[in-house]
């Protein structure tokens, strides 16, 4: 077995999101003030505030000077950092998030193809997608757009809300094997 150690600040981070789970909070919805995290946690105001700056650099919290740090939404750019930097570092290479990208797509043109059968969406934005992509036959940055446009359709038509978050944090990192392609 092994003993992963966590500091104290870690440690009131994943209580922090655990409270916001359990009390239900949504995007914008204060949380307690520093002082009271402290007090219920039995940490001080440090441990707390570093926390909170933890939790906003994952984009869980938004924090303005002099206000209660509020519930975010954590935007695709968060995972889009980590998978870059991951390829930075050669953890990881290129192929890994074009195979991730083939699965997810693959599952996205399903679930979009078993709604529209249901009658419970519309083709309308795809075929749109498409047709700018027909469009934009010889300017290689708008296929681009077009193409981007196009898969992004696809993902808001099945309506897979993680499989489309995984999917727009990846696209910054898979331009530029749009580009060379």
């Amino acid at each position: 077995m092994t003993i992963v150690r966590t500091t104290l600040s870690h440690h009131v981070a994943q209580e922090i999101i655990g409270e916001i789970e359990l009390r239900g909070l949504h995007a914008g919805d204060e949380i307690p003030a520093e002082g009271e995290l402290a007090e219920r946690h039995g940490v001080n105001r440090l441990a707390v505030r570093e926390a909170i700056r933890t939790l906003v650099a994952r984009g869980v919290l938004a924090s303005s000077q002099g206000k209660r740090a509020r519930v975010a939404v954590p935007a695709p750019a968060v995972l889009e950092q980590i998978i870059d930097f991951r390829l930075s570092q050669n953890s990881m290479d290129l192929v890994d998030p074009l195979d991730t990208r083939r699965v997810i797509e693959a599952e996205l043109a399903r679930r979009a193809a078993v709604r529209v059968a249901a009658g419970e969406g519309s083709m309308t934005e795809v075929v749109r997608a498409l047709d700018g992509m027909g469009g934009a036959a010889g300017d290689r940055e708008a296929f681009i757009a077009a193409d981007l446009a196009f898969h992004q359709a696809v993902a808001e038509l099945a309506a897979s809300g993680p499989f489309s978050f995984v999917l727009t944090a990846m696209n910054g990192i898979l331009l530029d094997s749009r580009r060379a392609s």
